[in-house]
């Protein structure tokens, strides 16, 4: 984590989104945690996307996985990052499901 997210970190603990939500993390395909502090999104296709893109330019598989949170007290938050359409998870570590996986760029566009 940078530090300027960690500043941010700091800023933010207040603006947390209500409600029961689907989030959706793209991560490497070791990865099955949301952990606190990931970058998430409400939105599957933005998270299919970045897999593709991330597996495209970094040569690692990438997948998708997801999990139903609600804020409740003490539990899960979601708040706002810098970029719209996405935040940081924050949170218990918390398995999610893969619901998919990124295609090498070959493969692709076959």
């Amino acid at each position: 984590m940078r530090i300027d997210e960690l500043d941010r970190w700091d800023e933010i603990q207040g603006e947390a989104e209500r409600g029961s939500h689907m989030i959706y993390r793209a991560c490497p395909v070791n990865v099955v945690t949301f952990s606190e502090m990931d970058y998430v999104t409400k939105s599957l296709k933005f998270a299919k996307e970045h897999a593709e893109s991330m597996y495209w330019t970094e040569e690692e598989p990438y997948h998708v996985i997801s999990a139903m949170v609600s804020n409740r007290p003490n539990s899960v938050h979601l708040f706002h990052a810098s970029n719209p359409g996405e935040y940081f998870y924050g949170g218990p570590d918390l398995k999610g499901k893969v619901v998919y996986k990124a295609n090498e760029y070959e493969e692709f566009h076959q």
